[in-house]
């Protein structure tokens, strides 16, 4: 046995016996150590915006939390002639409730995939947050509720041991695994108005519609159109209810409208409302008076309705639930003859 290996033994024999364990108690601590301390970190994570859209890229947002603290400090004895070096120890144990060199890893689950890599910490004191932001990708087609696993490795103080004033912190390493929950939600609704047609005359009863539209990837439950007119107009009812509109499909919401006798053969604002179930969509638009120009935009309308195919045209201010004055379905080129007709 060379010099070089007796001296390796002896220091591992030296390191060994300045630790003291207690396996069954799950205590490790150094020999001559002054106080114990009990408390570890409990680390948190929240997720600040838990829903993501499949098909795009998503910043998602975690908080994390440290709620660790420090639960009893044991004299052990043994400061008699060291008071210095047990007051010093006393302060440097507090830190146990601390995360030290915390590594955060979250991992992809079903269709999101995280695109981002670990985030380093320094540290994580007890009682403290952090901000973390991953980028992650839903898959498109995705809908649903995923748990995501987030990793987290550090390191934590278990026992301090003082020397001359020199604070020798002993670290143990941890490995656990925290679960988010993140919510992909198809394409929110998107309810766009397409078209709008009238034929509005000074001193007339005119007509004025909207064809609205779902560009979403998801169903709009319990749409309905609000017209709120102002002068030179005045409407019985200024609500339309549309029901349910699946991705992609179109309906029309028809208004009756007076106009003012003095009302000025121009152009007029007139806006709308269209809510749906978690939404709602306000937008302003102009509205004709007299001419032949109010008239042919009803009218090309009315032929864009044609080539369409049917929809559906409400006769009450009932939801589709198939209840008396619900929907009636009719061909949208029956809508057009009558539009036509009024001219």
């Amino acid at each position: 046995m060379d010099t070089v290996q007796l001296g390796r033994i002896v220091s591992l024999f030296v390191a060994i016996s300045m630790i003291t364990g207690t396996l069954a108690l799950g205590e490790v601590y150094f020999a001559g150590d002054h106080y114990k301390v009990q408390g570890e970190p409990e680390i948190k994570a929240v997720v600040v915006n838990p829903v993501v859209v499949p098909g795009e890229n998503a910043t998602l947002k975690l908080i994390l939390a440290n709620s660790g603290s420090v639960e009893s400090l044991v004299p052990r004895g043994g400061s008699k002639g060291f008071e210095a070096e047990a007051s010093c120890e006393m302060i440097a144990e507090f830190a146990c409730a601390n995360a030290i060199n915390l590594e955060v890893t979250l991992q992809s689950a079903g269709p999101l995939e995280v695109i981002s890599g670990p985030i380093q910490i320094d540290i994580l004191e007890a009682g403290k947050t952090k901000l973390l932001e991953f980028q992650v990708f839903a898959k498109g087609g995705a809908s649903g509720t995923y748990s995501l696993p987030l990793n987290l490795e550090y390191e934590r103080q278990i026992d301090v041991s003082v020397t001359e004033d020199q604070v020798s912190p002993l670290y143990v390493p941890i490995e656990e695994t925290l679960y988010v929950e993140v919510e992909v939600v198809g394409n929110r609704a998107a309810l766009k108005i397409e078209r709008t047609g009238s034929d509005l005359f000074p001193g007339k009863e005119g007509t004025f519609i909207l064809m609205v539209k779902n560009e979403g990837q998801t169903a709009a439950k319990n749409c309905s159109a609000r017209l709120i007119a102002k002068q030179p107009f005045r409407l019985e009812k200024e609500r339309a209810f549309l029901g349910d509109l699946g991705p992609g499909e179109v309906d029309v919401a028809v208004f009756k409208l007076d106009v003012d006798r003095d009302a000025k053969a121009q152009e007029h604002q007139l806006t709308f409302e269209i809510t749906y179930d978690g939404g709602v969509v306000t937008q302003s638009l102009p509205a004709g008076v007299g001419g032949s120009k109010a008239h042919l935009s009803i009218a090309f309308l009315a032929l864009t309705l044609a080539t369409s195919g049917l929809v559906l045209i409400r006769k009450g201010r009932k939801d589709r639930t198939g209840r008396p004055g619900s929907l009636r379905k009719r061909r949208v080129s029956d809508i057009a003859k009558q539009i036509f007709r009024r001219g």
